[in-house]
């Protein structure tokens, strides 16, 4: 039990980190924030949140199941990753200002925030790969596979994340006020970050390749 109390809070603490970076979901929860109100962020996150459980369980099932393939599979989900950010990030300069009254809040319903999170959970390209490299390097406390470490795996998972996004829907909406009394469109600023993140990546991709294999 205390073995698993101790795993609940690694993962609590790996989760939770590993979800401050720049990325598709934080950024979005702090737009929906700020385009709609703080219980849509909310349940977004939600949303999401249900997802990474399912990833963080289907890294354990990757790592048993095809350890000696983590590097081909990880590599596979980088390169699958470039087109998605990108297609996030034009889709997001291109886009038109959204609103941000209460009326245009309102037509969007909580199961529709909800299943925006799961969706953009299962398109979120570092998710799977984050949990696999996790589980890998946890792979000798995985070894006795009981019911109370898989518990304290996805429910430390789940709430590490849900923490922190529920920390950038707060944050997001104090800015709120700003944002729109300066007229700057949230938009545009995730949808460059995105650009740029699919660069970043690309590159990241052609350094392994030319110079990884290089020095096999």
């Amino acid at each position: 039990m205390l073995d698993s109390i101790l795993f609940f809070f690694l993962t609590l603490g790996i989760s939770f980190i590993g979800t401050i970076p720049p990325g598709i979901v934080n950024l979005t929860t702090i737009r929906l924030s700020v385009e709609r109100n703080i219980q849509a962020s909310l349940v977004f996150s939600l949303g999401y949140t249900v997802m990474e459980m399912v990833y963080g369980y289907l890294a354990i099932w990757i790592v048993y199941s095809f350890s000696s393939y983590i590097q081909q599979i990880e590599f596979v989900i980088q390169l699958v990753s470039v087109p998605i950010l990108l297609g996030f990030g034009l889709g997001l300069v291109l886009a038109k200002k959204a609103e941000t009254d209460a009326a245009g809040a309102a037509n969007v319903s909580s199961m529709e925030n909800f299943k925006y999170g799961l969706r953009l959970g299962l398109f979120n390209p570092m998710a799977l790969p984050y949990w696999v490299v996790f589980c890998t390097v946890n792979s000798a406390k995985l070894q006795e596979f009981n019911v109370s470490m898989l518990l304290a795996f996805e429910f430390g998972l789940g709430i590490g994340a849900f923490l922190l996004l529920a920390i950038y829907a707060f944050g997001g909406y104090s800015m709120k006020r700003f944002l729109n009394q300066y007229g700057l469109q949230l938009n545009k600023w995730i949808g460059w970050i995105f650009i740029g993140l699919a660069i970043v990546q690309l590159a990241h991709i052609f350094y392994n390749v030319l110079y990884g294999s290089s020095k096999q």
